[in-house]
């Protein structure tokens, strides 16, 4: 159509755009597949707007719950339209990944630098896995949607090394924040937890008995036990159900 035509135009069919957002996994039955939307497509537009980021196209499909956005793809040497309906949840069932096609341009940092560009991209991370779980707590998005276990981390991760190294460390680093940020949360049978009764025992002026402790232990590691095996169900059911 138009859209793809003139991006094809401007864009050299994709090739000239530098930061591509490319697809991984897509959920069965999710709106992605139903629109004949391929792992490995790169998206070069989503209504009418040339895509460059990940975070660029979430804000897209986020603005548009329950409407139909309209997204120019590329795959192997051919561009094609696809219309996709989003969910009211905000999602259309995609893995997103990003992948830098243009020349590098190599740039040294020193110590200085590199820890304000670290704690840059570290304080991006955490923010973004923030806005999520407030999103799967108001019920905007559903949790097996946003949230996942070990299966998908090692489908993800498989996903990334086959896109080479960088991708690959990359996701790394994001599961490295993303254990980090859970383990400093306030509950019990996690080292936040652990902060938090250090914080009471300095509001009480008191240390907790050690009866009281073991019991806060005892709940915190059984929710969070639990907490893992209600997310392995809802990786194997979308896997084997969907």
């Amino acid at each position: 159509d138009d859209i793809v035509k003139g991006l094809a135009d401007q864009q050299g069919l994709g090739i000239d755009i530098a930061m591509s957002l490319v697809f991984g996994a897509i959920s069965p039955g999710s709106p992605a597949s139903r629109a004949n939307v391929e792992a490995g497509d790169t998206v070069i537009a989503a209504d009418g707007q040339p895509i460059h980021s990940v975070r660029q196209f979430q804000t897209i499909v986020r603005s548009n719950a329950g409407k139909s956005i309209v997204l120019a793809l590329k795959r192997q040497d051919s561009i094609l339209s696809s219309q996709v309906s989003v969910g009211p949840d905000s999602t259309i069932g995609v893995a997103l990944g990003a992948a830098y096609i243009g020349p590098i341009d190599h740039k040294d940092y020193n110590l200085f630098e590199a820890t304000g560009q670290g704690m840059k991209s570290v304080l991006g991370t955490v923010d973004l896995i923030w806005s999520t779980l407030k999103r799967v707590f108001r019920g905007v998005v559903a949790p097996d949607k946003a949230l996942g276990g070990p299966l998908t981390i090692a489908m993800q991760a498989g996903q990334s090394f086959s896109a080479g190294a960088v991708p690959f460390l990359s996701f790394m680093a994001l599961i490295s924040v993303s254990l980090a940020f859970m383990n400093v949360l306030p509950l019990p049978g996690l080292d936040g937890g652990h902060l938090l009764i250090v914080a009471i025992e300095s509001v009480l002026r008191r240390e907790l008995s050690t009866k009281v402790k073991i019991r806060i232990q005892q709940v915190g590691v059984f929710l969070l036990l639990t907490l893992m095996a209600g997310i392995l169900v809802m990786e194997l059911r979308k896997i084997f159900f969907s």
